[in-house]
């Protein structure tokens, strides 16, 4: 169920996430939501990281 959380949270937030490991975007909205991960260009790089290639 996260991971369909992640996929939402994404999407509604710009990023598509067509053949994305659904693991790692997964990770990201785990870390942006604990707070382990708070910082903005970090978390931009990381979703742009989760884009199609």
């Amino acid at each position: 169920m996260c991971g369909v959380r992640a996929v939402v949270f994404l999407e509604l937030n710009g990023e598509i996430l067509i053949g994305t490991d659904t693991d790692a975007a997964e990770d990201v909205v785990i870390a942006v939501t604990t707070g382990e991960l708070d910082d903005v260009t970090e978390i931009a790089k990381r979703l742009r990281a989760l884009g199609p290639r």
